[in-house]
């Protein structure tokens, strides 16, 4: 049965309500403790949160107790004697955080929130692991000590606006290496930034080789392109893809 919201808004505080199984025990009894407190190998906090009462959804998890410069999100927790993988990043996970240097996500994780590393100030590492496919809005932004960050996601189909703006690691594409071509996130295409005159690039997405403006050539494959891959990129007049 779907009940929507707001339908037993009846004025009656007290009102009870039953529900049946007719095939089975008509008296149903579900535990309400979804969550549980857990620690990492460095003694950090985290809380988690079972996404639905069946385990094989997962959890999501926040980090409620910061103990050491290095955080290494576990990747699965147990709620209630059950083990639930942790598959997503709760919002604002460490947002405005001082202290932290490097940040490991665990292999079973799919959804990284929003501003989840925003706004911090000591994180120069992080590591996204390859079952990730989304990154929410400005999960990164400002994070201003950011200089390295590791993926080896295939499976990477969104990354949302702002997400690594105004970091070192994003803007030395632009500064540092003015010869890059194309800042990558796995095999995700987030930007482009060929100089060529060419009127032409060529995504070949079946194989390892990636050729850009006919000559620049970059061993890695692309699964997704990012939703302003190529803005400014005036010249361009052809984008072929061969999957």
């Amino acid at each position: 049965i779907i009940i929507g919201s707001g339908a037993f808004n009846t004025g009656n505080s007290n009102i009870h309500i039953v529900t049946r199984d007719d095939i089975g025990p008509s008296d149903v009894s579900v535990s309400s403790t979804r969550t549980a407190q857990v620690k990492d190998a460095y003694g950090n906090v985290y809380v988690c949160e079972a996404l639905d009462m069946d385990p094989a959804a997962g959890a999501k998890i926040r980090i409620t107790g910061v103990k050491s410069k290095t955080v290494s999100v576990p990747s699965t927790v147990k709620i209630n004697g059950v083990s639930h993988n942790v598959v997503e990043i709760e919002s604002e996970f460490l947002k405005g955080n001082t202290t932290v240097t490097k940040v490991t996500f665990p292999s079973t994780v799919k959804t990284i929130g929003m501003f989840t590393c925003a706004d911090t100030t000591a994180l120069t590492q992080v590591v996204l692991p390859s079952s990730l496919q989304k990154i929410g809005y400005a999960s990164f932004y400002n994070a201003s000590a950011l200089k390295k960050v590791s993926c080896s996601s295939t499976v990477l189909k969104e990354v949302d606006e702002f997400c690594f703006g105004v970091t070192p690691w994003r803007d030395k594409f632009k500064t540092n290496y003015p010869s890059a071509e194309a800042l990558m996130l796995g095999t995700y295409l987030m930007e482009y930034y060929g100089k060529s005159t060419s009127s032409e690039i060529n995504l070949v997405c079946s194989n390892t080789l990636v050729t850009y403006n006919g000559g620049t050539k970059v061993n890695r494959k692309i699964t997704a392109i990012g939703r302003e891959a190529f803005k400014n990129c005036n010249k361009i007049k052809t984008i072929k893809t061969r999957i």
